[in-house]
């Protein structure tokens, strides 16, 4: 929640909440959206203009609108322990954790499996007592399905609870998914093309073990992902321009505190904050002029930018 004080001092109100219970709130309190800032997967906001939903909860009307971003330019991937599952041919007659039925690991995972023609051939769990990390750990799966952040950069990282993993057992690897897949989910679901979901996004021999500080390959081969679900901050599009505008001037000025959150991310985030498989008009009209004040580079068009600029080829 974030409210207006005297002397126009803007304050917030913090509390942990799922993704599908802050959507229900907004539903059930529409009078709070306007000074409401609520965390959804990229992956989450389109789909519903083609009747899909992954929230757990009613589509919001009107369709809220981005701020910044926690993970940008995140990608769907598989993480494994076992050395014999190259790709996701590989998955057949293994146990796989999907993610939660409210996050879009599970139904990307989904559509690309029914692309690659395994559906039924391996044992699928969706949610359960444990996360996909832990899952991995105990070897209650084989496969985990998770994301990665800063997805094709130099410095891409798994999440803070994969790179431990790879630091403790040091066998962690990535499985990638072949372009020729992701093509095929392209052409079998044309209506997530169409939302902005699954741009194929490279990855190179090597990649991830640097943010992990491990020595040895968690990216065995040059490969590829699914892109489609940045974590994205979001709230009405008829929050006031001028507070919105002056919460992201703050975050804009203030992006150093990184290094005390999440170091293993900070020098890149602070780069790329903006970055999401969104157009310009996803964001709020007072983000857009803040990031464009701080000549930051921001939507589909920053990370094209940022890719032309940044080629690893």
């Amino acid at each position: 929640m974030v409210r207006r004080g005297l002397g126009d001092k803007i304050t917030f109100m913090v509390q942990d909440t799922t993704k599908g219970d802050a959507v229900d709130y907004i539903n059930r309190n529409p009078n709070r959206y306007t000074c409401t800032i609520f965390r959804l997967n990229e992956g989450h906001v389109p789909p519903w203009e083609v009747g899909q939903n992954f929230t757990g909860g009613k589509a919001i009307s009107r369709r809220p609108q981005n701020l910044w971003i926690a993970f940008p330019t995140t990608c769907v991937n598989w993480y494994t322990l076992d050395p014999n599952i190259k790709s996701m041919n590989d998955f057949k007659g293994k146990r796989a954790h999907m993610g939660t039925s409210s996050n879009t690991v599970q139904p990307v995972a989904q559509i690309l499996t029914k692309a690659v023609d395994l559906e039924g051939m391996f044992s699928l769990v969706i949610g359960g007592a444990k996360l996909n990390a832990e899952a991995l750990a105990d070897r209650d799966a084989g496969i985990v399905g998770s994301c990665i952040t800063f997805a094709s950069h130099l410095l891409a990282s798994a999440t803070a609870a994969f790179n431990q993993l790879a630091q403790l057992t040091g066998s962690m690897h990535f499985t990638s998914t072949s372009l020729e897949v992701i093509e095929k989910a392209h052409a079998d679901n044309p209506e997530w093309v169409n939302a902005g979901q699954f741009p194929p996004v490279k990855f190179y021999k090597g990649d991830l073990s640097r943010a992990a500080n491990v020595n040895y390959g968690i990216v065995q081969e040059d490969g590829y992902c699914a892109s489609s679900i940045t974590v994205n901050f979001q709230t009405s599009p008829e929050t006031e321009e001028p507070v919105v505008h002056a919460i992201m001037k703050a975050i804009l000025d203030n992006r150093d505190l990184a290094y005390q959150y999440f170091p293993f991310v900070a020098e890149v985030w602070k780069k790329r904050l903006g970055h999401t498989w969104n157009s310009q008009s996803s964001f709020h009209p007072g983000a857009r002029t803040a990031y464009e004040e701080a000549d930051v580079s921001y939507r589909l068009e920053g990370i094209r930018e940022y890719g032309a600029a940044n080629s690893r080829e």
